[in-house]
């Protein structure tokens, strides 16, 4: 599998090519693994654009690292809002930040002799961290397709809110080198990237043990576990399989079975508010 697929180099240069007309760009994160879904290469294209980063997902992560991610970005001075746009709840917040940001670039504006002109604003992200949901959100209908897994937004495409604004959606892109294991697995584990790129128990395993780390009680409560039934995040696929009933012929494990069910209650939030990074990690 191609981590670094044809169409995102596509996407890349139609960046480039599309950053000179555009006012305002939104970057889209995972709040439940911020680092790893800030692409460096796309934060350092648009280093000359009004940016706000929105920390998207934060209804499924975790609220006391939430407030640590909001601390660490804006002690860098970026300006950061929380959101949630699948529920479609009004963020004051976002808007409030959205109008902040407006003013500044109309002035600008005006100072050229240019008066009621649209506001042009790109949103970014890596694949699948909801750019798409969130643009519909914005709009309050349905512009663009959505979908649940990475790589539903094929192609650049202007959506107009009367006439006040103009939104640029563009596909998820993904940085061309990475060398670093654990934004790779959380990349894969939020399901940011193809499912295909690491194998599922492997990344099962990797959950595992953070989650036996920093939210062990969830674990126990969702499947049933008791602390002396194991040691290891070996013993706890195992111990989740045979509670689940997830065993193949001469009762062996169905370690992959297990490992999907684990990676899709996380993915869905049905194991609680969990975050895979912290600022304090580095």
């Amino acid at each position: 599998m191609n981590w670094y697929p044809g169409h995102m180099k596509k996407t890349y240069d139609m960046l480039k090519e599309n950053l000179r007309v555009v006012d305002l760009v939104i970057i889209i994160l995972d709040s439940r693994v911020p680092n790893s879904s800030l692409n460096p290469q796309l934060d350092k294209l648009i280093t000359n654009k009004e940016k706000i980063y929105l920390m998207n997902k934060s209804d499924i992560s975790d609220e006391k690292v939430n407030k640590e991610w909001l601390r660490h970005f804006e002690n860098k001075n970026f300006t950061v809002v929380e959101n949630n746009s699948i529920k479609n709840k009004k963020n004051k917040k976002l808007f409030d930040c959205i109008s902040k940001v407006e003013n500044k670039i109309r002035i600008k504006f005006e100072k050229k002799g240019f008066k009621n002109k649209t506001i042009r604003i790109l949103v970014v992200g890596v694949p699948n961290t909801g750019k798409s949901t969130f643009i519909n959100y914005l709009t309050k209908k349905k512009s663009v397709k959505t979908g649940n897994k990475p790589g539903v937004t094929r192609g650049k495409q202007w959506i107009k809110i009367k006439n006040k604004y103009e939104i640029l959606d563009t596909p998820g892109i993904l940085w061309p080198n990475l060398n670093n294991d654990k934004i790779k697995y959380n990349l894969a584990v939020t399901g940011l990237i193809k499912d295909n790129i690491i194998d599922d128990v492997e990344l099962s395993m990797y959950l595992l043990k953070y989650l036996k780390t920093y939210y062990i009680e969830i674990l126990k409560d969702r499947y049933n576990l008791k602390a002396n039934e194991y040691k290891g995040v070996e013993d706890i696929l195992e111990k989740i399989s045979r509670n689940k009933g997830y065993l193949l012929k001469d009762n062996e494990i169905d370690y992959e079975r297990c490992a999907i069910t684990i990676l899709k209650d996380f993915r869905n939030g049905d194991l609680g508010k969990i975050s895979l990074e912290r600022p304090k990690e580095g």
